[in-house]
């Protein structure tokens, strides 16, 4: 399978090295299972984030199953210079994005292309981990089932859990379902627009399984611009009513059950199989509720 990752930057030269260590020392990349076209786009840094992405790259651009590109030019925040990195495409069948700072799990791309190739699955998401500065795992959770009508809403990231951007992968089929246009023009909520526009299409399923976390640090777009980010996702979602409301506070309580209780909620929960070594659960033909 080959992938296609992205990390849009600015900056970044305290961030840049790990997180593009943690996208190009992936496992299944250096058994040459599977092959990788990953895109530094960067937004003219004044630092050395550039040097040190070239250096990275160096050291693994030898390889036939890796392709590095990066990119240094002007951009009017971070989903233009996503738009830019994902016009870059070359023939890919699984994307993601990370941004600076944060990480993937060594075997990310394995567990990805082992549910896409096996599995009727396109749009997919892990434990929402979160790293602290040092880069340890300080908080991970399982996410309960997604719900497409709640999302629409807007109640993730509200009365809901974020989707964990860092953990979340999609097919070819969804990457041309985005509206690259409209995508630039976000500064804040383009995960939310990816999101929103994906679910129309297909069911998002979640892994039992470590993708990729966010790493926390001071002064973050999330944190500061928090307010623009919910006027932005207010921009895209569905008009939120009543029902859907009491619904999603149903979720969130039903997400507060034991493991095994809430197993018996989740349509589009993968868990690993011992007996088959491979990664299957309860609903996977596509039900998109």
């Amino acid at each position: 399978m080959k992938f296609f990752c992205a990390t849009p930057c600015f900056n970044a030269e305290k961030y840049i090295e790990e997180t593009m260590l943690s996208v190009l020392t992936q496992k299944s990349l250096h058994s040459n299972e599977h092959s990788l076209f990953y895109v530094i786009q960067d937004g003219e840094s004044s630092d050395k984030t550039i040097a040190i992405a070239k250096n990275i790259a160096q050291k693994y651009t030898h390889r036939d199953n890796i392709e590095v590109k990066i990119i240094s030019e002007k951009d009017t925040g971070m989903y233009d210079a996503l738009s830019k990195a994902f016009c870059l495409n070359k023939g890919s069948e699984a994307f993601s994005y990370i941004n600076a700072g944060d990480l993937y799990s060594q075997n990310a791309f394995e567990i990805v292309a082992d549910i896409f190739t096996t599995q009727s699955v396109h749009f997919l998401t892990g434990l929402q981990t979160i790293y602290n500065e040092k880069g340890h795992t300080i908080s991970s959770f399982l996410p309960f089932d997604i719900k497409k009508s709640l999302l629409l809403q807007g109640f993730y990231g509200s009365v809901l859990p974020h989707i964990q951007q860092e953990s979340t992968f999609w097919s070819q089929d969804l990457q041309t379902r985005i509206d690259l246009s409209k995508l630039k023009e976000f500064k804040y909520a383009g995960d939310f627009f990816l999101w929103h526009s994906f679910i129309q299409h297909k069911p998002l399923f979640i892994v039992s399984a470590w993708l990729g976390g966010f790493k926390i640090h001071n002064n973050q777009m999330s944190d500061v611009f928090k307010q623009d980010y919910e006027n932005e996702i207010l921009s895209i979602s569905d008009k939120k009513n009543i029902s859907g409301k009491a619904f999603a506070y149903w979720i969130k309580l039903l997400s507060l059950l034991p493991q095994k209780i809430q197993k018996k909620f989740c349509k589009r929960r993968l868990e690993f199989d011992h007996s088959n070594q491979t990664y299957s659960g309860p609903d996977l033909k596509g039900s998109n509720a």
